[in-house]
């Protein structure tokens, strides 16, 4: 019996490391979309994500995003994972994959913030209004949200046990807390209370705090693989 399990577990080892769909259990739901999913995982193997959603939106007659939307929710519920088909060898590799959206997003807006803070506004003068709006809502969103919520990707690099909900509830809380702590920084330097350097440091800071993110994550995913390609 325990050698069967020991086959079993390699088996699923070495599918993993070809970045195929596993499925885990077979305790799972009886409706026929999912049940739909789970069978064409088990007749191929090595079956590709972009050609099961085809298949079964094909066969099936279920619409594309009914699928998508399934396969993340047995994901969730860890009836079957999905692993990637090409490893990354490097940390600039993973900088830019899929496994780092979070990153490139939260990049993406400090530059943009950064970009409409600097710009003055007689240079966009027939896009004014519009921008002032941009300026408050990229302003806002790098004040009371990038900073707790770096801080909280690079405290909790493993899936936390905290729901979306929350992880953004504390993310808003420890954005006050640094945005607060940083300010009390450059009131007593020579700096000043001024929007640039408030905005400048507040954006450094939490790219700090993203790429000491990223660089852990990145050596969990380095542990991973290497335990999936031994």
């Amino acid at each position: 019996m325990s050698n069967r399990k020991s086959d079993a577990l390699r088996d699923e080892a070495d599918l993993m490391t070809r970045g195929k769909i596993i499925p885990h259990t077979q305790d799972y739901a009886q409706n026929s979309l999912r049940k739909k999913i789970i069978d064409s995982i088990r007749m191929d193997r090595d079956l590709k994500l972009e050609d099961l959603m085809d298949d079964v939106s094909i066969e099936g007659g279920y619409k594309t995003e009914a699928v998508a939307h399934e396969i993340m929710a047995l994901q969730d519920e860890g009836l079957i994972e999905l692993s990637e088909s090409r490893k990354c060898e490097t940390f600039l590799q993973y900088m830019v994959s899929a496994n780092s959206v979070w990153f490139l997003g939260s990049i993406a807006t400090i530059a943009v913030t950064l970009a409409l803070v600097f710009v003055p506004l007689y240079l966009l003068s027939f896009f004014s209004g519009p921008v002032v709006y941009l300026r408050y809502f990229f302003g806002s969103v790098l004040v009371l949200f990038l900073p707790g919520y770096s801080l909280m990707e690079a405290l909790f690099v493993k899936k936390s046990s905290f729901d979306d909900l929350t992880k953004y509830a504390l993310s808003f809380v420890m954005s006050l807390a640094l945005v607060t702590l940083i300010s009390l920084v450059l009131g007593v330097s020579p700096i000043g209370l001024e929007t640039l350097p408030i905005t400048v440091s507040v954006a450094l800071f939490t790219i700090i705090l993203l790429f000491i993110a990223l660089k852990r994550r990145y050596g969990y995913y380095e542990i991973a693989h290497h335990f999936d390609d031994r």
